[in-house]
């Protein structure tokens, strides 16, 4: 059953006061605050930026998306597989692994700060030309003349951000190398094996744990990256005061019933947006806020793009 929408000339607070006790949303957020959130979400006014065409917007968005996680996944994946082979080695020569010198911190930091920058860049200048197709006022900021100084900014955030993730992401590959050589060294056929059979059963075992593993990192940061890409191109061509923000949801039928109710919700540049979730509620400055629960951030497809506020359009 679909959540309710807001009638022909119906007032914020009737209809809120409607979609509250909406069988639906009471199914769906049985707690009073996360309703009365959602109905908030819902009851959405269709004129504020009406030149701005978020459908045509996140197609585009999503075409680089796909792109650039293509590209990282495969970068990934390579860096993960190169540090599996070494444990494989070490385990045929010794039948011990040490782990000394595998998935270092450094080798981590230095992939995701160039995903970061590599990938941040792409969004933030392709904002940048694209906002074009929305206002009839020349934009003179020339995306590459800012290069330098965004890179710098970028880094900073993301061995910032990098830092709280890497322990993590390190220590779950590490495990799982342990996990699995232990695994086969407790098969009695396997290990009947020679050095040349062992070493290829490795290596397609962890050839397929790397593409996973690759894919999941990249699909779940790329929407924070992209998100964090629009952000600093929109602050690189317009003063915070000019701007305002919309969150716009995938809608294809895979989206949270949550995030839906989000689709085109618009708050100021500066503000952050109130996203709730069936066990409570996230105040996030955009889609993929590290700060958010995982109900909102792990596999979120979702954008907020920074637009000017309606008068800026003319």
């Amino acid at each position: 059953m679909p959540l309710p929408k807001p009638r022909i000339n119906e007032s914020e607070k009737d209809f809120i006061d409607r979609c509250i006790i909406d069988a639906e949303v009471q199914n769906e957020f049985p707690e009073l605050d996360q309703r009365i959130a959602v109905c908030n979400n819902l009851y959405r006014p269709t004129t504020k930026a009406a030149k701005f065409d978020s459908q045509r917007f996140m197609f585009g968005l999503e075409r680089k998306r796909d792109v650039q996680e293509r590209n990282w996944s495969r970068q990934f994946s390579r860096f993960y597989f190169n540090e599996y082979k070494k444990g494989i080695k070490q385990f045929l020569e010794t039948n011990n692994v040490s782990e000394l010198g595998l998935f270092r911190f450094t080798d981590f930091e230095d992939l995701m700060v160039g995903m970061f920058t590599g990938m941040g860049w792409v969004f933030a200048s392709w904002y940048m030309r694209s906002i074009n197709n929305y206002q009839t006022k020349q934009q003179t900021t020339n995306p590459d003349d800012l290069k330098a100084i965004w890179e710098q900014k970028m880094i900073a955030y993301a061995k910032q951000y990098s830092a709280a993730k890497i322990g993590l992401i390190q220590g779950t590959a590490l495990q799982n190398l342990r996990k699995i050589i232990k695994a086969f060294m407790a098969d009695p056929d396997f290990m009947s094996k020679g050095i040349e059979e062992k070493s290829r059963i490795l290596n397609n075992k962890f050839k397929q744990l790397s593409r996973w593993q690759a894919k999941r990192i990249v699909r779940t940061e790329s929407t924070t990256i992209s998100n964090i890409g629009l952000e600093q191109g929109a602050e690189a061509m317009f003063p915070k005061e000019q701007l305002e923000k919309r969150w716009i949801t995938s809608m294809d039928g895979n989206e949270r019933v949550w995030h839906g109710a989000m689709n085109n919700k618009i708050v100021d540049f500066d503000k952050k947006f109130t996203v709730p979730h069936p066990k409570g509620v996230d105040y996030m400055l955009r889609a993929g806020d590290p700060s958010a629960s995982a109900a909102n951030r792990v596999n979120c497809r979702c954008a907020v793009v920074p637009v000017p506020k309606p008068d800026e359009f003319d």
